[in-house]
């Protein structure tokens, strides 16, 4: 399946990566289980796939996440 059929739980902008927790930290946008509304900073649950390059996250609670703007430390 590709990025452009697959159904995004949300879009995570201003994101990073926790390598402690195993998690992506970032402000969700378009949540489709209206569980945050759009700006609101959140974690994921536990990574269990981190693709980079797609800009895509999977998590083990089955969330799957569109990654725009990434995080740089100034």
């Amino acid at each position: 399946m590709s990025a452009i059929d697959m159904q995004f739980t949300g879009i995570l902008r201003d994101w990073s990566e926790d390598t402690y927790y195993k998690c992506i930290w970032g402000t969700i946008y378009g949540d489709i289980h209206e569980r945050f509304p759009d700006g609101k900073p959140i974690h994921t649950s536990r990574v269990m796939k981190l693709d980079r390059e797609a800009g895509i996250v999977w998590t083990w609670s089955g969330n799957v996440y569109k990654l725009e703007e990434e995080k740089v430390d100034a």
